[in-house]
């Protein structure tokens, strides 16, 4: 019975290029291995989301999840899995009476807020024309309702809609639905963590200080 090494000298292989030709043959079994599981981790993030997270937010949530990969082999990944996120539609816009008496403008189109509870949104129907900012943000947010929540539903009942969107608003948007803005947490990890943060500034704040050495 012969060994290895014999062998490749017969050949005229050297052991080293043998072993590193090994090595390669393994590589692309445990790469495929690896991508097994990183796509059964995808298809839960994204069935988690109802179906709605795209790429970034799916690569997001595997980061917070301690796991390590690029993003572009989440990309791929998703798509040879038929996986994808929702994205608006283009929609069309109303035109108001003239008649109509216009709101005023009291944040001045600045809505940095800074801190939780500044600035409230609600749908104002009747901005004015050319100043798409007077609305911009409670559209936004009709907008992923419309997407992520009722575009592809049908409710038998008034009952059924107003519970479709009690689950998309609380349980998902609020809760769970990360955003690259707030450094891909949900809204409510962000009013959390902010308060936090202020509340050990403030305890840092109110440590008696040591008093001054003197001679």
């Amino acid at each position: 019975m012969f060994g290895l090494e014999p062998v490749l000298r017969e050949l005229h292989i050297a052991s080293s290029t043998y072993y590193r030709w090994r090595r390669a043959e393994k590589e692309p079994c445990e790469r495929r291995r690896q991508d097994a599981e990183l796509t059964e981790k995808i298809q839960r993030i994204h069935a988690d989301s109802g179906g709605t997270y795209g790429s970034p937010r799916v690569h997001a949530v595997l980061k917070r999840e301690g796991v390590h990969v690029g993003r572009k082999r989440v990309e791929r990944l998703m798509r040879e899995d038929g996986l994808a996120g929702i994205s608006p539609r283009r929609t069309s816009f109303t035109r108001r009476d003239p008649k109509a008496t216009l709101a005023p403008d009291l944040v001045q189109r600045d809505f940095t807020a800074l801190a939780p509870n500044r600035l409230w949104v609600t749908d104002l129907t009747m901005g004015s024309v050319g100043d798409s900012y007077d609305n911009a943000l409670a559209e936004n947010l009709w907008i992923l309702i419309k997407t992520e929540c009722v575009r592809g539903r049908v409710f038998e009942t008034r009952a059924e809609a107003n519970l479709a969107l009690f689950e998309y608003i609380d349980g998902f948007y609020n809760s769970r639905r990360i955003q690259a803005r707030l450094g891909w947490l949900s809204p409510i990890e962000f009013e959390e963590k902010y308060y936090t943060d202020q509340a050990s500034a403030e305890q840092a704040n109110l440590k008696p200080r040591q008093p001054a050495l003197t001679s």
